[in-house]
């Protein structure tokens, strides 16, 4: 049994249970060797009507902080038993709460020696549970629970990538082949989630990386694929494009990202669609430049189409335009010569969706429509787009009977003549660098 010692973090939160309150309960739940009084413990706080549940939640708020090596190992071990539905459901929710890495629960909390045995127990369970509604959080927290593995030179968890190929090679479209369409399910929710780190596997991906690829790039592409596995494949090719560089396999990363590109905005969720343009925002970031090298223009037109799509909601806007923002912040003389190379439509373009990103109210809306428009201001040779924005706030916004619109037309063309110098000059000393 894993020690009950009290980690010791610097801020615990104020409504958790310290000490002498929380103890009365220490030997109940963590350091008795049986399952069951926990079992009960969480039947009767979900049994408990919600306006009474509070204290109970505060308990096992507690334990899961206070101690999250001892409380991640008992729950594990409490679902390896697999009690009913609603007990597994509760359970699985604490645990992930426990793994989850924040400000306060960061990766050193929680002892690698634990990791031991919770990746079996946890892995396991997520094999044999069946209940469907179960599985994302049970993914959740498997993704979680790598996310910790990984920070450490613990072996990593090779176990877990093997399941997971094993489970994407059925590929079945049949519907009536329930347990292989369920087990398609399983790996590509463990897939998409997966962290970059999992590239210090070399020799397993050496002999499973070309061929996973080509499996989820036949997925995406095949129009009568089923639509729950294939809103999968595009996050799981995500993580595929996330390791190509670190692996070597920049051409097939390039690849893959011309496919994500296409697809980006193909799905009917729009906070879907959002999260995959902030997988891509957080993939521009990194040192990944020898996959991204000539896609960067791909990027920037993809985002631009997004952007400019009538109908487009502010979120999704700003979630494009940050890619772009994302793109550029690292790589100024490549945007330097995708600027220059910028057809006047396409200046339009971006002037449109500026001005109307920068006209909404919302600050960050601002900021972005402004840092888009800023790309503009040097289209080669100190050639700057005055005339081209004038034109476009006078015949579009200038002529408002909105005296407080005309009044942010002065203001933003004000603005974007001032940090135009400084734009330029950051532009001319990167081309010199």
């Amino acid at each position: 049994m894993a020690s009950s010692t009290m980690v010791s973090p610097e801020s615990p939160p104020q409504f958790l249970l310290h000490g002498s309150d929380l103890q009365p309960f220490i030997p109940l739940l963590l350091e008795s060797n049986y399952i069951v009084s926990l079992v009960i413990f969480i039947h009767k706080f979900i049994q408990t009507p919600i306006i009474h549940k509070h204290f109970k939640k505060r308990i096992l708020d507690s334990l899961s902080f206070h101690y999250p090596n001892s409380f991640s190992l008992k729950l594990a071990r409490l679902l390896s038993l697999n009690p009913p539905f609603h007990i597994r459901n509760e359970a699985v929710s604490l645990l992930q709460q426990t793994l989850t890495v924040t400000p306060t629960n960061h990766y050193h909390r929680i002892r690698c020696d634990i990791f031991v045995e919770l990746k079996s127990l946890i892995l396991e369970q997520f094999k044999a549970e069946i209940h469907e509604k179960l599985l994302p959080l049970l993914s959740t927290t498997i993704a979680d629970l790598a996310h910790r593995i990984y920070a450490f030179p613990c072996g990593g968890w090779l176990e877990l990538l093997e399941y997971i190929v094993s489970c994407v090679r059925l590929n079945s479209n049949d519907d009536h082949d329930h347990d292989s369409v369920l087990k398609q399910r399983k790996g590509l929710m463990l897939l998409a989630d997966l962290p970059g780190n999992v590239a210090e596997h070399c020799e397993f991906w050496k002999n499973n990386y070309t061929y996973l690829c080509q499996n989820l790039v036949v997925r995406i592409v095949d129009e009568n694929a089923r639509g729950d596995l294939k809103a999968l494949v595009f996050f799981s090719l995500s993580t595929m494009l996330e390791i190509a560089q670190p692996l070597g396999e920049y051409k097939i990363g390039r690849l893959i990202l011309s496919i994500l590109l296409e697809k980006i905005d193909r799905h009917s969720d729009e906070e879907i669609v959002v999260t995959r343009f902030h997988f891509l925002r957080n993939f521009v970031s990194l040192d990944v430049d020898l996959v991204l090298s000539g896609k960067e223009g791909n990027i920037f037109y993809a985002m631009l189409r997004v952007a400019d799509k009538n109908g487009a909601s502010k979120e999704l806007r700003c979630a494009a335009v940050e890619v772009i923002k994302g793109l550029g912040e690292s790589r100024l003389s490549i945007m330097d010569k995708l600027m220059k190379k910028l057809s006047d439509v396409d200046a339009q373009r971006v002037i449109k969706v500026s001005m109307d990103m920068m006209f909404e109210s919302d600050t960050q809306c601002f900021e972005l429509g402004k840092s888009l428009l800023n790309w503009l201001s040097y289209r080669g040779e100190g050639s700057f787009v005055f005339p081209m924005l004038m034109d476009f706030l006078k015949t579009t916004y200038a002529a408002s009977k909105d005296l407080k619109r005309r009044h942010t037309v002065m203001i933003v063309i004000a603005r974007f003549a001032v940090e135009n110098v400084i734009f330029s000059s950051c532009l001319i000393y990167a081309k010199h660098c």
